[in-house]
């Protein structure tokens, strides 16, 4: 029985930045013709076949390096919507802009996010439920839910962990596929690499969408080999793939055009390599031209796994805070994962947190972010009514601090009930308690602030309908008023 030898030709890396409509409507058009299922089972095929040609198939390195990125991408997503969302009202300025202004930067966080690295262009193969310009662009609210939902849902200053986003096909493929390959390692880490990719690529695409529209620089990130030897790929079985990839080419394009096409990618990963840069593990410092850093030396030997420091002091600092969990050892899907948040949570150091974590189900808004973000940096306070919108915390927010620890201790207790469910009568309830101080405090006569002023705060925090949220307020007021002992009527 002959061989069928099939070949999906995917729109090419360099095509991103040079010719952006042209590589996007390759893309489109492939994933519009293609089931998906069939698509997602052909690349783990194809990158189990690659990785079972290297000296090291079961490594978890590739998957390592993808996992740190995504989870600081959105840790700085989460930063840099904070001041998008609430100081540059992004919300309205992207909606009010014309699908064609909103197509523009979509194209260019596309192009941008794919241009990283290979791997991170062909993973777009894994992203035709999300990552389509029109999708993203038309109504202008299909992109801002995105953005939300990757936003992290707790204080801005802790660890992010990595949320996938969901597509029934793709969850149905990912636990097809671990069922049937639960006793191979390279399936499930070459399943784990391709779901963290996805997850990647989308950050990437989302976070440079906005970084174009509010005009931001973006800067490209460097891609960092995961081994250092190039001796993987001179393996028998590598040679043997290769050979075969060409006589594929040849097959399908003819001698002269194949040819063509190989001296291009060989030009493409000249290009790609020149774009690497050697940069200390622990600080981040890049390595300078002429210097060299030095490496750690257990993980060289033992994997020729490039982590290098930039002076002893980083390397000793890096390996009591994470490095330990991994030096000079093989680590599989379980370990790197933990590895990858540890890592991040030394990274990113977490403030101590007044209010408690969202319950399952309630995702918090950039804005009541922003308000707990003060709360945790200022643990005296009560509460934060906003006054302005000039992007200057010290002047836009004035604290709310109660000296009687009676009420100080309920408002505390429905305060962290509403900022941490969503429950709205607890919403309501603060609402009406915080009224009552600023009544009390004169803020109006103070700081020129007033009762619609307070509404669209809350209604901007909890996402609200404002005339909803000041009627509940106002009705709670009126049975204060009739009853103010707050008897329970029987």
């Amino acid at each position: 029985m002959s061989r069928v030898a099939i070949h999906i030709e995917l729109p090419k890396i360099q095509h991103a930045l040079e010719d952006s409509e042209r590589w996007n409507a390759d893309w489109e058009r492939l994933m519009s013709t293609q089931d998906l299922n069939f698509i997602l089972g052909y690349s783990l095929n194809k990158l189990v076949q690659r990785r079972r040609a290297t000296a090291a198939p079961e490594s978890t390195d590739e998957y390592l390096i993808n996992l740190n990125n995504a989870i600081e991408m959105r840790q700085r997503l989460g930063k840099i919507g904070i001041f998008t969302f609430i100081d540059m009202d992004f919300e309205a300025t992207w909606m009010n802009a014309a699908p064609s202004e909103r197509r523009k930067h979509v194209l260019v966080g596309l192009s941008e996010g794919c241009s990283i690295a290979r791997n991170l262009n062909d993973a777009r193969r894994f992203t035709a439920d999300v990552l389509k310009v029109d999708h993203l662009s038309r109504d202008g609210k299909t992109y801002l839910d995105l953005f939300k939902t990757i936003m992290p849902g707790s204080d801005l200053d802790t660890t992010p962990d990595l949320y996938y986003i969901p597509n029934p096909e793709w969850d149905s493929f990912q636990e097809r596929m671990k069922e049937k390959y639960a006793a191979s390692k390279v399936h499930l880490v070459s399943l784990g690499e391709m779901q963290v990719l996805r997850t990647e690529l989308i950050y990437y695409v989302v976070g440079y969408t906005m970084m174009s529209f509010i005009g931001l620089k973006i800067d490209r990130v460097a891609g960092i080999k995961p081994r250092g030897a190039s001796s993987d790929f001179k393996t028998a079985q590598a040679k043997k793939m290769y050979k075969e990839g060409d006589r594929i080419q040849r097959m399908m394009f003819g001698f002269e055009e194949a040819k063509r096409r190989k001296a291009e990618e060989k030009q493409v990963a000249k290009a790609l390599i020149a774009r690497r840069v050697v940069m200390c593990f622990q600080c981040q410092k890049h390595q300078p031209e002429g210097e060299k850093f030095s490496r750690c030396s257990r993980c060289w030997n033992n994997l020729k796994r490039d982590v290098v420091y930039c002076s002893r002091e980083c390397q000793i600092i890096d390996y009591k805070k994470s490095h330990k969990m991994i030096c000079g050892k093989e680590v599989d899907m379980d370990v790197a994962t933990q590895f990858a948040s540890k890592r991040a949570a030394a990274e990113y150091p977490t403030t101590p947190q007044q209010i408690p974590p969202a319950v399952p189900g309630f995702k918090r808004s950039p804005y009541l972010l922003r308000h707990i973000q003060l709360l945790n940096k200022n643990p005296n306070a009560d509460f934060f009514f906003r006054i302005a919108y000039t992007g200057e915390t010290t002047s836009d927010f004035i604290s709310m601090d109660l000296t009687n620890p009676y009420l100080h201790k309920a408002l505390r207790s429905v305060r962290n009930k509403a900022m941490s469910t969503g429950d709205r009568e607890s919403i309501v309830a603060l609402s009406h308690g915080t009224l009552w101080y600023c009544n009390a405090s004169s803020f109006d006569k103070k700081f020129g602030w007033n009762f619609d002023n307070f509404c669209d705060q809350m209604a901007k925090e909890w996402e609200m309908e404002m005339p909803d949220l000041k009627e509940a307020i106002l009705e709670l007021d009126r049975k204060r008023f009739e009853d103010p002992l707050n008897r329970k009527r029987p």
